[in-house]
């Protein structure tokens, strides 16, 4: 039994029901425990006073120190994206796992709040399909509209038998006919 008001060590600590930080190399010892020094290896509620007042460098009394509740969870995630999965675990260890879309991860045991996701990056947009031109002949004198091979569209007075190389699938208002050949 600790006396009221006594400052805490290592070895107090360690016999508190404190949930550790840490799953291996904690410290331990006669050493008096500050609270920064108590917060770095042990769950704790800052939130109650007087441990809320104290600064780090303040030894508490050990009727001041309170566990925090319940610091870890278990989560179930499923995303409609592929990405990594970031969280840190019980050991208080960051971890990461990579998730395909619809794929369903649990993690045992996370440390509440401390669970995101990173998307993968999209992958880059298919390059356009190349475009195809055809040669289209005059077959008399007149105008013809037509869409260029650079995606233009174009005015011309034709003469019998000029050449003009439009794109494909596109077709010549004009006295023209497609010979069916590729434009160079």
């Amino acid at each position: 039994m600790i006396a009221t008001n006594a400052l805490v060590t290592w070895n107090n600590l360690s016999v508190m029901g404190l949930t550790p930080k840490y799953c291996s190399g904690m410290p331990t010892g006669l050493k008096i425990v500050t609270k920064g020094d108590a917060n770095a290896y042990y769950w704790l509620d800052n939130s109650v006073s007087p441990f809320s007042t104290y600064t780090n460098l303040r030894c508490p009394r050990y009727q001041d120190i309170v566990p925090l509740a319940n610091p870890f969870r278990s989560y179930r995630v499923t995303t409609d994206y592929s990405g990594t999965w970031y969280y840190t675990d019980c050991c208080n260890s960051a971890q990461s796992q990579h998730s395909n879309a619809y794929e369903t991860y649990i993690f045992a045991c996370a440390v509440v709040n401390s669970v995101y996701f990173v998307p993968d990056p999209s992958p880059p947009a298919p390059p356009p399909p190349p475009v195809i031109c055809v040669i289209w002949q005059a077959t008399d004198y007149g105008w013809a509209t037509w869409t260029d091979c650079d995606g233009y569209p174009q005015y011309t007075y034709l003469n019998p038998w000029d050449s003009i190389c439009v794109q494909n699938g596109v077709s010549v208002i004009g006295p023209a006919y497609n010979t069916g050949s590729y434009c160079p």
